[in-house]
């Protein structure tokens, strides 16, 4: 066989080749791509997710079932939060008994959106309506709350490290 023979062959073969191998690295890289994509989606999702359930522990008030309450904000709870809430915890629950404070919070649907996540933190803004009794009303009032939710991921679970109210007129 000739040298030319052999050099053809060698150039037909890399012809066939370098298609094949730039195809697939190019669905290595997208495949990459789209598996950090989902990544990041089911991080949103799980972020949002435990702002809502964590806010809704956090306003379902009910005097009678004060350890609960205080319990189930604690579990979820991290960092500045936490520190405000035990701070706050003794003085919180004689309000409440002396009360007799009783409140009923809802989100309607699409009443949470995840503002930003970076990394381990992500802001939540949240839409919540909530019906509130207590010793100076005899029917349920209304209220409603906008709320920016800030959740921290900890040990692999989304924890709140800050709830500050939002003026809706602002």
């Amino acid at each position: 066989m000739s040298r030319s023979r052999r050099w053809t062959g060698w150039v037909a073969l890399a012809a066939l080749l370098v298609p094949v191998v730039l195809s697939v690295a190019a669905w290595v890289v997208l495949s990459r791509k789209a598996s950090d994509a989902e990544e990041s989606v089911a991080a949103d999702r799980a972020a949002l997710d435990a702002a809502t359930a964590q806010t809704l522990s956090w306003a379902s008030v009910d005097y009678r079932k004060i350890d609960d309450f205080v319990s189930r904000v604690e579990q979820g709870a991290t960092g500045p939060f936490l520190q405000q809430f035990k701070q706050s915890e003794q003085p919180l629950r004689r309000l409440i008994q002396q009360n007799r404070s009783v409140q009923v919070p809802t989100i309607p649907k699409d009443g949470a959106a995840l503002l930003e996540r970076r990394g381990s933190e992500a802001r939540v803004l949240i839409v919540m309506d909530a019906d509130v009794t207590n010793r100076s009303t005899s029917t349920p009032q209304p209220r409603q709350y906008r709320l920016q939710v800030t959740v921290t991921r900890v040990g692999g679970r989304w924890l709140t490290s800050n709830l500050e109210f939002v003026d809706a007129t602002a």
